[in-house]
């Protein structure tokens, strides 16, 4: 199925529209094509989602920038019963009847064998190269998951320089609007705001104290 959009060419692969072009300039899909023509670029850490979760409506009206952990979020099962309940019976129909749960395992012999089978597989497994999406630097890891960074420091370091966790907050001494980080405790929009303030509060405990 194949749909034209800006006197280009896209055609359905995995659900979403694809340009035709092998040589494209911009990206490649057209929901996110669709979105930076409209509003804007895409900024690291965001993606595109279709809010009536119909791919092929590609109007700018349906579409919105989240989060990608948010976008994760609001493709759950829970949000749709019927494909939740394809799900189950898909599971039920392939799984064993009777699964074994090694972890599970009343005889603590048994279990630690099993424990120490699993470890002894996993040191098998040979660890491969990745780049560290803030770094820059090279670090080894399994091969299973997803390994973007090198360290949690620099985990930590990505999403404040990103912004993931900021959130819009009223400065409590002069009223304006500042962004700040989700986990930092601040409630003034700057250090003239700050000193202000705790100017206010220890002229206040000493007329209290004066008072009592």
């Amino acid at each position: 199925m194949t749909v034209i959009y800006d006197n280009k060419k896209w055609a359905k692969k995995n659900g979403y529209y694809q340009s035709t072009l092998r040589k494209f300039v911009g990206k490649k899909w057209l929901h996110q094509y669709v979105y930076e023509k409209e509003v804007g670029i895409i900024l690291n850490g965001y993606e595109i989602h279709h809010i009536d979760k119909n791919k092929d409506n590609n109007d700018i009206s349906n579409l919105e920038l989240v989060k990608s952990k948010e976008h994760g979020h609001k493709h759950t099962y829970r949000d749709n019963p019927e494909r939740m309940k394809n799900q189950k019976e898909h599971l039920d129909k392939i799984r064993p009847k009777e699964t074994y749960k090694w972890s599970q395992e009343p005889d603590l012999i048994k279990r630690e064998q099993h424990r120490a089978k699993h470890k002894s597989a996993m040191a098998l497994i040979e660890p491969v190269k990745y780049i560290c999406v803030n770094c820059g630097k090279e670090f080894m890891n399994t091969p299973n998951g997803i390994h973007r960074f090198c360290s949690n420091s620099c985990k930590s370091a990505y999403r404040r320089k990103m912004g993931f966790d900021n959130e819009e907050r009223i400065c409590m001494e002069c009223g304006k609007s500042f962004t700040v980080n989700h986990y930092v405790k601040s409630v003034t929009c700057s250090p003239h705001c700050q000193n202000v303030k705790r100017a206010k509060t220890i002229k206040a405990r000493k007329d209290e104290l004066r008072a009592g």
